[in-house]
């Protein structure tokens, strides 16, 4: 993944919160997991993170060819980027659907949470529980 479009490092997190949540949880029932539950936590943390990251992957690879102007295509469009509202508008069709569903630490409270124009999916918690998104609100 190439850093240019800024969500190579975010990606990374993302896998780091996945392992750590199931971790954590296996940890919390069983403290000195066998082989085989461990297993079963790294195959999930792979599931819950290969769609992402292939959406991620995706967005990469059509922001590295635009910005190196990998054909006459991709020139043109970096051309046109800023009359038809640039990175901004980039963000706000491709990345922002990506980042907004990004997963969240569960036993890490956020009490200072503030929500900008986009609305997140997952939202960190001030003390209890963190507010999960249902399964039709893109988890």
């Amino acid at each position: 993944m190439t850093p240019n479009a800024g969500l190579s490092q975010n990606a990374g997190w993302q896998g780091v919160v996945a392992l750590t949540n199931d971790l954590s949880r296996l940890l919390a029932t069983n403290p000195i997991p066998e082989a085989a539950a461990l297993g079963k936590v790294f195959n999930e943390y792979q599931m819950k993170t290969a769609k992402r990251v292939k959406q991620s992957l995706w967005l990469f690879q059509m922001y590295i060819r635009v910005t190196a102007w990998d054909n006459l295509m991709w020139k043109i469009a970096d051309y046109l980027g800023p009359y038809l509202g640039g990175d901004p508008t980039l963000f706000k069709m491709l990345a922002a659907p990506i980042v907004k569903n990004c997963m969240i630490l569960d036993d890490l409270p956020e009490p200072n949470f503030k929500e900008g124009k986009i609305p997140w999916v997952n939202r960190p918690h001030k003390g209890g529980k963190p507010k999960r998104a249902t399964s039709s609100e893109g988890r």
